[in-house]
Formats: structure tokens, C-alpha cells, sequence
């Protein structure tokens, strides 16, 4: 039975799994218009999850498209400062649908929870079949003929 994993085929998973919160996004970033934000304020709201029971504070960030000036509430505790300028995607014919694209929002938000487990799951597997593969080599060495 071979249970190795080459170099190619862990990489290729790997920036698979990195890729899965931008999914989304997907939308956003393939049709999306950029444009700048800015933030106007902020807002608390109560949140309940399995996770996190609290406060939680929202940054309320206003742009304009060609038609609207639009207001959204930005990712939940975020660092943003008021008056802060942030890039924001918006898709034109919806421009409701819009987010802050920034890494932080992407990998350090709530989509990037599951792909965070399997990233960890796939490095351990890895790791752990390496070791496995290299002490069964030893092994086989190291038996008397």
C-alpha cells in the first residue's frame, strides 16, 4: 500500500484549500467594480453564535457608484478608524452586494473558519505520512536478510 503524498500533489491541495474563503467572493471578484469607501461610523449589535455571545462592533462604510451613494456595514470587529478610506467591490448592477476586500476580511473572517480546519487537517496528514513512510523505510533496512 503506498501512502505517500508527493511535494506536487500536497501544493496543489494546500493552495486549494487557500483559495476557499475567496469562493464567497467569487462574484464580487470576477464582475466586481472597485471603488473607495469611506468609514462613517460604527454600530453595535448583539450577536449570538456557537462561537461568540456579545457586543459586536460593525464599521459603517458609505461610497458612491455612478447612480447611488451606498451605506454598508463593514465586517464585524474590524479596526477600521473613522474617516478611514477602504477599497470596496461592488457589482454594478447590484451594488447592495458589496464588501471590503481587504486579507484580513478574507482570512481572518468567519468564511475562513472551515478551510482553517482543513488546512490543519491536511498539513497534519502530510506531516504524519511522511513520518510514517520514512520510519517503514528504516524498518524494512534495519530486517535481517
Amino acid at each position: 500500500m503506498n501512502l505517500h503524498i508527493s511535494k506536487a500533489k500536497f501544493l496543489t491541495v494546500l493552495v486549494l484549500i487557500l483559495l476557499l474563503p475567496l469562493l464567497s467572493k467569487s462574484r464580487l471578484l470576477l464582475f466586481g467594480l472597485i471603488t473607495e469607501g469611506e468609514v462613517i461610523g460604527y454600530e453595535e449589535a448583539y450577536t449570538r453564535s456557537l462561537r461568540f455571545s456579545g457586543k459586536t462592533t460593525y464599521s459603517i462604510v458609505e461610497f458612491k457608484t455612478a447612480k447611488d451613494v451606498i451605506t454598508m456595514l463593514g465586517p464585524p470587529n474590524s479596526s477600521y478608524e473613522f474617516g478611514e478610506k477602504v477599497n470596496v467591490i461592488y457589482l454594478q448592477n447590484d451594488p447592495d452586494d458589496c464588501a471590503i476586500m481587504s486579507f484580513s476580511d478574507i482570512y481572518l473572517g468567519l468564511n475562513a473558519v472551515l478551510p482553517a480546519m482543513l488546512l490543519l487537517l491536511w498539513v497534519c496528514l502530510y506531516v504524519s505520512l511522511k513520518e510514517y513512510a520514512a520510519q517503514h523505510a528504516k524498518s524494512k533496512r534495519s530486517m535481517p536478510l
